[in-house]
């Protein structure tokens, strides 16, 4: 039975809930998301008034301490959100905002001039990624957009959803990750885990 999991998909498309139900199922440690505010977090009213280079300094704090957790777990981990969940979120912040449906919303996250340099930030925090899930996922399950946000849960739109989900499986279609198609056992434990978690 593969051990090493990473459940990836964009806000609201229950990693989390599958997260817990497939634990259960196969008896393995969940590994939760790091928590959104990290430390400089508190100069901050809101994660909507974080500036492009906080924003890409939480992004790589909550890389760092994803690292952490999975490395001290190589017994076997599930790991929600895995180590893509910061970089496709902070790519689609510098490029849109957390509302990019939504013309009246300034986020200052948005790049305006700097966007070249912090963009190429990004993309380097993107090879780290890449190294880690190469080297340490056994396979990496991305969960499609079925639903809509809850009326009172939105810190981001659905168009932002849509965007970072396509940033996601532009990324993890690419040669050299770990597939699920070769791992039957697991597809049926998956399969079993998104069940139970709708119940």
């Amino acid at each position: 039975m593969v051990t090493r999991i990473g459940l990836i998909g964009a806000y609201g498309s229950g990693k989390t809930s599958l997260a817990a139900a497939l634990g259960d199922a196969i008896d393995s440690t969940v590994l939760p998301m790091a928590k959104m505010w990290p430390a400089g977090a508190h100069n901050f009213q809101s994660v909507h008034e974080w500036t492009p280079p906080y924003l890409i300094q939480a992004s790589t704090l909550r890389f760092a301490d994803r690292l952490r957790t999975e490395s001290s777990h190589q017994h076997g981990f599930i790991s929600d959100g895995a180590v893509f969940h910061d970089w496709a979120y902070t790519e689609t912040r510098l490029r849109w905002g957390s509302y990019p449906s939504d013309e009246n919303f300034v986020d200052p996250s948005t790049l305006t001039g700097n966007a070249e340099s912090l963009l190429d930030i990004n993309s380097a925090h993107l090879e780290a990624v890449k190294v880690h899930a190469e080297g340490s996922y056994e396979i990496l399950f991305h969960l499609p957009i079925e639903y809509p946000l809850r009326d009172d849960n939105r810190p981001i739109d659905e168009e932002f959803r849509i965007k970072s989900d396509k940033l996601l499986l532009d990324e993890v279609s690419r040669p050299g990750y770990p597939s699920m198609s070769d791992n039957p056992n697991l597809k049926i434990a998956i399969s079993g885990g998104s069940e139970l978690s709708r119940k």
